[in-house]
């Protein structure tokens, strides 16, 4: 059998907004009318993307995160089955 390369779902953590808490698990603080751009550097395959609370902060098919009323909610991507989450505390 062919051993599939899994690629690292690990974002980037040099815009100081987000910060890794865990494995596969992140926190963002994000500004209410702001955007974040996820940065996954060694992922190329497509990403699912998903909001628990569009309201608080959205997120589109590209992974960029728009903080939309404080709050707080969580983020994920699934990437090759592995799911990466990011709890996202909007402030005003």
């Amino acid at each position: 059998s062919t051993k599939v390369h899994v690629e690292d779902p690990e974002l980037s953590t040099e815009d100081g907004r987000l910060g890794r808490i865990g494995n596969n698990e992140y926190l963002l603080n994000i500004k209410s009318g702001t955007r974040y751009i996820t940065d996954l550097p060694d992922v190329s395959q497509r990403v699912i993307w998903k909001s628990n609370n569009k309201k608080i902060a959205f997120v589109d098919e590209n992974g960029i995160i728009e903080g939309r009323k404080r709050g707080k909610t969580v983020v994920s991507a699934k990437i090759n089955g592995t799911k990466v989450k990011i709890k996202v505390f909007v402030t005003e």
